[in-house]
């Protein structure tokens, strides 16, 4: 009797992830830190969701706010048609983010730390050690795109789940809020009566 079916399956193979985990090291000297990218934990994600809410909100208010037809350079209708397919690469999400931190130069070092799980006593100093030029021990320009693409591979999901969940949510509250601070127009009957008050 053959015993190929009895030997035990090794169990330990669904407990590798499927996106490869990226390595980071930046700084110099007695300052170097070493990060290795996972995949986001529960409270990574609210801390992206947080971070990118406040950064959309940010870009979108206003007159001459951002839409998402320019955020995703899609056609005028994106924003009653939002899909998956709208941001299905890596690309698209790098180009968003981009034009993101035009409004919110801010965005790319938190981002970076909720990403990377910088405990939050050494953000400040991490991000400055980023910002530096990459022949100081700052960021490099692979590792700067690198994180980016990887995030997307690693948090697919997430990312449907925000756009889908909480990005057009935010737009019908953005134009809602516009539409409601333009001031109506007079009706016929009341432009009549002004106009008879003042001859």
């Amino acid at each position: 009797m053959s015993n190929e079916n009895t030997e035990p399956k090794d169990s330990t193979e669904v407990l590798v992830p499927s996106e490869e985990e990226r390595r980071i090291t930046i700084g110099q000297g007695d300052y170097v830190f070493e990060f290795t990218q996972r995949p986001l934990s529960f409270f990574q994600k609210l801390e992206v969701f947080s971070v990118l809410g406040r950064a959309l909100e940010k870009s979108m208010s206003g007159p001459d706010g951002l839409t998402l037809s320019e955020l995703f350079e899609g056609p005028a209708p994106l924003e009653a048609n939002l899909s998956a397919t709208n941001y299905r690469d890596a690309d698209t999400f790098v180009k968003a983010i981009a034009k993101l931190v035009q409004y919110t130069p801010e965005l790319l070092a938190e981002l970076y730390c909720v990403i990377l799980a910088v405990p939050r006593g050494q953000r400040g100093l991490v991000t400055e050690v980023m910002e530096l030029p990459e022949a100081e021990g700052g960021l490099s320009d692979e590792d700067g795109f690198g994180i980016l693409e990887t995030f997307v591979d690693q948090n697919w999901n997430v990312m449907v789940d925000f756009f889908n969940n909480r990005v057009i949510p935010l737009v019908n509250k953005v134009n809602s809020k516009v539409q409601g601070s333009q001031p109506s127009k007079p009706s016929k009957t009341t432009a009549t009566r002004q106009k008879h008050q003042s001859g």
